[in-house]
């Protein structure tokens, strides 16, 4: 019996259209509706299709979309200004300047010594025992510069507020603009009152004046002091040199070599003086060791690592002991050692074959003696002896003053050249062998000049002494009054039948060698022989006879900020008031000198003005040649109230321009840069502004690779493939052809306003071939950018220029026209500033309680209350007063505004220009400005620029002129800075403009890949449409597919359901007849 299932007669099937079917029929129903289901798919799959086709097409579009971004991104860059205004700024000092540069920089290259940096005045007082020492009551006046205007500051000290740090906390407290501190430094009065001024450079100096009275001590003072007398000094009566050691020439040092030598073969180590100078000292020496074998080292000695006498380490185990002493340069000793030997020499004793090491030779120095050499060929005319003698003690050529004087005894001439640094320097070395001059010892005249440039530097070792004569002074360690001398022979000939047997014909060419003696033995002053002419300074090597004993006053006021010792120097014997010529030389620690006229004339105690308002007196007396005596001074200054001081366009040779300022940083000194100053130099510093070229030629290579990249990209996306017969998605689109036809065309145009020579990219050696790429030609572009870079840059970028500096062009829009002629530019009104102009006021102002506090509104703009101090004022130091007030402010500080005396009047003046500028005056809280003329005054705002741009009337506002809305300059900015006097009848400017490649393409590409209303954004969108309306009909068919199964199933089940009644009534009707005819059969 077959089942059937059924609700209350209704099949499943019917009811569920998912049901299985097929039970009742038998039939294959799924395959039956999927083959009709098929047949629907056929209509959707070539919407399908077209859909697919539109989602290539916008992925092409979108790859398109990002190549025009990235070529519209360097197109942007190549018009920026710091791509063709970038600037490298370098300094050969940076030690010294620190240079910034702005946009309006130019390339350029400047020098510049700089001579002082801006300093702030510091002062100091003298020393306290406390630092709660009372000084006394009174007031101290205290004021900044030297500005007559300016109102010093009155501080008052009452009883019980009286101490040295009352003083400090009062100054600190009021507006001096100084800055006290109070430093305990040493000594029995360590406490000092230092002073430093808010205020840098020469105008910041500080003056003060202290009047107190009543103190345990006396208050703070600031006076510069000096020595009121001084003692003389001498030689008096000299004591007889000793003989020995006189020129000796050589080290003095006692060496010795000590310790075990371990080297394998015999050798010898010879020592040598590589840097000369003192053992002990600080600078210390250099000894260089050398053996035969060509090993070689050194030795460094100074009083940090090195006991004189104590063992130094040098090689093979040997030591080197060096007592104190003087090393002369040069100078140098042997050692010899002795290997050991072998153990097969049986016939040596142990101490035979021990290493054996020699004692060092004397110092070679000493082997020779000193001495001088003189060489030339004589030209006098007549035999003469040439007298040579020391002046000084140290070594020939080393640190110590040294000089040699020398006279021809017949002839009378005389001069002196320095032995001392940097005599024996090396050849070819920057320094004083440039040439040489000789002057007379005794008149200072000056006996001849040479120069050693012709060829190549000279022997630093041969000093000119005249007449064809040179001498050499061997190296030695000289005494004071060391002389020796040399004879010479005029030239002769045979034919000189008058001269001496023994001198005709003998050659006038010399080469002498002669030692030094000491000035008792040269002289012979034991075995009383008469003295030499030989005068040069008589007080060095002469018997002086005594001591000068003029007494000696000082007066006057030292008005320095720098201390100073000056030393007097006698100059021949005489007696004060009497002898004819009497004089005293002197010299300060810088250098400054003059003399002091003290014989026939002059009134013994009468002071004589010499210097920085000091004054010498000399009483009765008589004086000595070379005595002396020293007057030191000391000032209050610690720092110097000093300007930064340069001199621009200086050279080694000095010259320049000098320019001062207040501070270390100055902003107009070159243009376009910001200098910052650390310190002074000695030499000139350069400062060199370069075009950093090497940005917008990357630049440039970055617009040929986005272009070429994009014209690639382009070309990808809408080719035709006929080897595979296939076509690219954008094959057909025209909005691609005419974009990148668009872009081609823009980028090969001229740029109008350019000279025809420099107007197209192929000027520069660009070039686009017949695949649309774009090439480079290196070479030219090098050679354009290094030698036209303007031009390279005005083909790319916006530029404009004007004929008249005042009148600046600052900008343009893509509305703004280009006019091949210019647009001509007519002022009829220069901009204004906005200022307020007080009532007049008499000539002391009185500010106190009631009007010390003031408000000032700029441009809307309110400042914070200005207080000022309580005090007298003048016109011009109240002016000041507000001003510094107002640039210490918060809000205003920085805008510009100005303070100032007009006509009897404050006059307070806004930083900006315009009709929008405005100065307002209110009091503070509960004050009253009449009494500073500021509440009754009249308020002016400022006036915006006026005129016309290509005769077409322009708008103004502040001083920014702008083209007329859709007039040809629309968007032309212009920046006027002309006043009122530089206004003309007719035009005052004609600005001429154009727009290069990256300009113009950067406004085709902004139109093309415009975000709202952009081609690509028109053809996306367009594509975008057409796959939606191929998906509206995608769902439509989808949707009937699905109404067709649901239908189909539906049928089906109803079939299903209609076979499945009628097999279930068969049945029962078969089982009925096979009943009936079972029971016939029974």
């Amino acid at each position: 019996m077959e089942l059937y299932a059924s609700i209350n007669g209704t099949a499943l099937a019917e009811l569920n259209p998912n049901a299985i079917t097929g039970l009742g029929s038998k039939l294959n129903t799924k395959e039956i509706i999927d083959r009709f289901m098929a047949i629907e798919q056929r209509r959707i799959k070539p919407v399908e299709t077209r859909k697919e086709q539109k989602v290539s097409e916008l992925e092409a579009w979108d790859a398109v979309k990002m190549e025009l971004k990235k070529l519209q991104g360097v197109t942007e860059a190549l018009n920026k200004y710091e791509i063709w205004e970038a600037r490298k700024v370098e300094t050969s000092d940076p030690d010294v300047v620190e240079p910034q540069a702005r946009k309006d920089s130019v390339p350029g290259r400047h020098t510049m010594i700089v001579e002082s940096v801006a300093l702030s005045h510091q002062i100091t007082s003298q020393g306290f025992e406390r630092d709660d020492v009372r000084i006394g009551t009174g007031k101290i006046q205290i004021q900044v510069g030297d500005d007559e205007d300016e109102t010093p500051v009155t501080i008052n000290l009452a009883e019980g507020k009286d101490t040295l740090v009352d003083l400090k906390q009062a100054i600190n407290n009021s507006d001096a603009g100084v800055e006290a501190y109070i430093a305990k430094t040493h000594g029995e009065n360590p406490f000092r009152l230092l002073l430093t001024s808010d205020t840098k450079g020469e105008q910041g100096r500080i003056n003060i004046d202290v009047n107190l009275k009543g103190g345990e001590v006396s208050g703070p003072s600031y006076l510069n002091t000096f020595d009121k007398t001084s003692t003389w000094k001498g030689l008096q009566a000299k004591e007889a040199k000793k003989a020995a050691g006189a020129g000796f020439g050589g080290s003095t040092n006692i060496v010795e070599v000590g310790g075990t030598y371990s080297g394998e073969e015999d050798n010898t180590f010879t020592f040598t003086v590589e840097r000369a100078g003192m053992i002990p000292s600080e600078a210390g020496v250099l000894i260089v060791w050398k053996d035969i074998n060509g090993r070689e080292g050194e030795i460094e000695i100074n009083k940090f690592n090195y006991v004189p006498g104590s063992p130094l380490d040098v090689t093979d185990g040997l030591k080197l002991l060096i007592s104190d002493g003087e090393l002369v340069g040069g100078d140098n000793f042997t050692v010899d050692v002795a290997a050991e030997k072998s153990d097969m020499l049986w016939w040596l004793s142990d101490a035979e074959r021990a290493p054996q090491i020699s004692q060092p030779s004397d110092w070679s120095s000493k082997a020779s003696e000193g001495g001088v050499r003189v060489t030339g060929t004589y030209d006098g005319l007549e035999d003469d002896t040439i007298i040579f003698r020391v002046e000084g003690n140290g070594q020939v050529g080393g640190p110590s003053p040294l000089k040699l004087h020398y006279e021809y005894s017949e002839t009378g001439e005389k001069g002196s050249v320095n032995i001392g640094h940097p005599y024996l320097g090396e050849v070819g070395k920057e320094g004083p062998f440039d040439q040489a001059t000789a002057f007379d010892s005794e008149d200072g005249e000056e006996l001849f000049d040479l120069e050693f440039s012709k060829k190549g530097r000279r022997d630093p070792k041969r000093l000119p002494l005249g007449h064809g004569l040179f001498v050499e002074v061997n190296p030695s360690v000289l005494r004071d009054g060391d002389s020796t001398d040399v004879d010479v022979i005029a030239p002769t000939s045979e034919e000189m039948w008058w001269s001496d047997d023994e001198h005709r014909g003998v050659s006038n060419k010399i080469d002498v060698q002669a030692k030094w003696m000491t000035y008792d033995e040269y002289e012979g002053i034991d075995e009383d022989v008469t003295r030499s002419k030989l005068d040069v300074s008589a007080g060095v090597w002469g018997a002086s006879g005594g001591l000068s004993n003029a007494p000696i006053e000082i007066s006057g006021t030292f008005e320095p900020d720098i201390a100073k010792t000056y030393t007097f120097r006698v100059e021949k014997r005489g007696t004060v008031g009497i002898t004819r010529g009497l004089q005293l030389r002197w010299e300060d620690t810088f250098g400054g000198n003059g003399s002091v006229e003290v014989g026939e004339g002059y009134i013994p105690g009468t002071p004589i003005l010499f210097d920085e308002g000091l004054r010498l007196a000399l009483g009765k007396g008589g004086l000595y040649p070379d005595d002396y005596f020293t007057i030191s001074t000391e000032t209050s200054t610690v720092r110097l109230a000093q300007d930064l001081v340069l001199r621009l366009g200086a050279t080694r040779s000095g010259e320049g321009l000098e320019v001062r300022r207040s501070e270390n940083v100055a902003n107009d000194v070159i243009p376009g840069l910001d200098l910052e100053f650390f310190s002074s130099s000695d030499e000139p510093v350069t400062v060199s502004v370069l075009g950093d070229t090497e940005v917008a030629k990357e630049r440039i290579h970055d617009f040929v690779d986005a272009y070429n990249t994009f014209q690639a990209t382009a070309k990808e996306v809408s080719k035709y493939d006929k080897s595979t017969n296939t076509a690219a998605p954008l094959l057909s689109d025209r909005n691609l052809a005419q974009m990148v036809n668009e872009i081609a065309n823009t980028t090969i145009a001229t740029v109008s306003g350019l000279p025809q020579s420099t107007n197209m990219l192929f000027s520069i050696g660009l070039k686009i071939d017949d695949r649309g790429q774009m090439s480079i030609e290196e070479k030219k572009l090098n050679e354009k950018i290094v030698d036209a870079f303007s031009d390279v840059a005005n083909l790319f970028r916006s530029h404009g220029k004007t004929d008249n500096p005042g009148v600046s062009f600052l900008g343009m829009t893509e509305k703004t026209r280009v006019n091949p002629s210019g647009y001509q530019v007519d002022v009829s009104n220069a901009a204004k500033r906005g200022f307020y102009l007080g009532t007049p006021l008499p000539g002391i102002i009185r500010v106190d309680d009631t009007n010390n506090v003031l408000i000032i509104k700029n441009n809307g703009r309110v400042s914070d209350p200005i207080e000022l101090r309580k005090d007298n004022y003048t016109l011009g130091s109240l002016a000041k007063t507000i001003q510094n007030r107002l640039m210490e402010d918060k809000v205003l500080g920085r805008r510009r505004l100005q303070v100032r005396e007009e006509e009897g009047r404050l006059m307070i003046i806004s930083g900006t220009y315009g009709s929008s500028s405005t100065i307002e005056v209110e009091p503070g809280p509960d004050k009253e400005l009449s009494g500073l003329g500021l509440t009754d005054g009249v308020s002016t705002p400022g006036e915006d620029v006026a005129g016309s741009i290509g005769n077409v009337e322009a708008t103004g506002r502040g001083q920014l002129l702008m083209g007329a809305e859709d007039s040809n300059a629309d968007g032309l900015r212009l920046f006027v800075t002309l006043g009122e006097d530089d206004l003309v009848k007719e035009q005052e400017a004609t600005v001429n403009i154009s727009k290069g490649v990256a300009v113009k393409l950067g406004q085709k590409l902004d139109k093309l890949n415009d975000p709202l209303d952009g081609n690509v954004k028109r053809a996306t969108d367009d594509i975008t449409g057409q796959m939606s309306s191929f998906e509206e009909q995608i769902s439509r068919l989808n949707e009937r597919a699905d109404t067709k199964r649901s239908r189909l199933q539906s049928k089906f089940a109803k079939l299903d359901s209609t076979m499945g009644r009628l097999k279930s009534q068969q049945n029962y009707i078969n089982q009925q007849l096979s009943a009936m005819s079972g029971a016939k059969k029974s």
